[in-house]
């Protein structure tokens, strides 16, 4: 609870609102300077990712505030709804699914930003050899190879607030804006870590992987094509692995029976409900994470040649972080018009360690 107190301190700091001697003494308890304009927050190895940096030309130019144009009644959208003759205590936020791909990744933390190559080898095709009495070995070289993790920079944009919309709302304005901010880096990193073409931005995980299936019905799959997507991953990464896919793919996979014997019109579904207490549902016994920047299945997503379902040792990929995200209050430079501005930067890489025999492969779409 200190933490929360001292993080809503720190975030009024930059307006006239003056902090009290209790306030100042529940900060430095948690180690917590409210002078300081930068906040480190630790980041959690579950935590979802960040946005990747624009131009700055691209921040948003209004200040959240009570009244956009100054007077009464107008301009709500920009933080007058907050400010109720009624005081409302909570704020609705439009949800929408995001996240996946750093549930089921290997998180690194690092705490500096260089180059982190990581070795690989693929000796797969070496076998040893008989060998005579008296007879001479023969050399057999190992080959090595590296993946190299950087560390790009993601904002969460500009978030600027007026004085008066800090002192006057109804609701805890400091957690809403820390809550949001985080989300807005969750959602681009969740993207570029999904489909990022690794063009200064992570190498996504469908980008990375390897081609297991060519399906046979545009946007649809069939029971054996799911079959020959599993085994196209060497068994060696199928303990163990998973599906990851896009709601509307799930949607269509749950309509897919399998037929029992021969004649059956009917069958059982591919798809299997976690019947038991905590037990996952599965699709051909594996597990499945649910990631809407996967490319979408079905009517009205994309055309052909979208890679719908990946499959395989999802662990593989690698996500890196770099140190924690660090939260800015911008105090002076919006000042002359009653405005506090804050926002977040964090430092991110992620790409596939695949030493040569491909432990993700895709379902693509015909």
């Amino acid at each position: 609870m200190d933490r929360l107190d001292a993080f809503r301190s720190w975030f009024r700091a930059g307006s006239d609102q003056p902090i009290s001697a209790e306030e100042r003494a529940i900060a430095l308890r948690v180690g917590l300077n409210l002078d300081s304009r930068r906040m480190r927050l630790v980041l959690p190895s579950t935590a979802l990712r960040s946005v990747h940096r624009e131009d700055v030309k691209d921040w948003e130019s209004r200040a959240q505030s009570v009244h956009a144009d100054g007077s009464p009644g107008g301009g709500g959208e920009e933080g007058g709804f907050l400010v109720a003759n009624e005081a409302i205590r909570e704020l609705e936020i439009a949800l929408l699914r995001f996240g996946g791909a750093r549930e089921v990744s290997t998180v690194i933390r690092t705490g500096t930003g260089g180059d982190l190559p990581w070795p690989t080898s693929d000796d797969t095709s070496n076998k040893g050899a008989l060998l005579a009495e008296n007879a001479e070995h023969t050399e057999l070289a190992v080959h090595f190879q590296s993946m190299t993790l950087e560390a790009f920079k993601y904002t969460s944009r500009l978030i600027k607030v007026s004085v008066e919309l800090m002192q006057d709302s109804s609701i805890d304005f400091a957690a809403t804006i820390g809550r949001l901010l985080g989300e807005r880096l969750g959602r681009i990193t969740n993207e570029h870590f999904t489909t990022g073409d690794g063009s200064s931005k992570p190498n996504g995980i469908v980008t990375a992987s390897t081609l297991g299936v060519t399906g046979s019905l545009g946007a649809s799959v069939t029971y054996n094509e799911i079959v020959d997507l599993e085994h196209s991953v060497d068994p060696a990464y199928r303990n163990g692995a998973r599906f990851m896919f896009h709601d509307d793919t799930l949607k269509i996979l749950k309509k897919i029976r399998v037929p029992q014997f021969s004649g059956d019109t009917t069958g059982q579904p591919l798809w299997q409900s976690g019947l038991a207490f905590r037990s996952p549902d599965t699709i051909l016994g594996y597990g499945y994470t649910i990631n809407q920047d996967m490319p979408q299945m079905g009517p009205g997503s994309p055309s052909g040649g979208d890679k719908s379902i990946l499959f395989g040792q999802l662990s593989k990929y690698h996500i890196r972080d770099v140190r924690d995200i660090t939260l800015l209050r911008l105090d002076e430079r919006f000042a002359e018009f009653g405005q506090v501005a804050f926002l977040a930067f964090s430092r991110h890489d992620g790409d596939l360690l695949d030493a040569g025999t491909h432990p993700v492969k895709y379902f693509i779409n015909a």
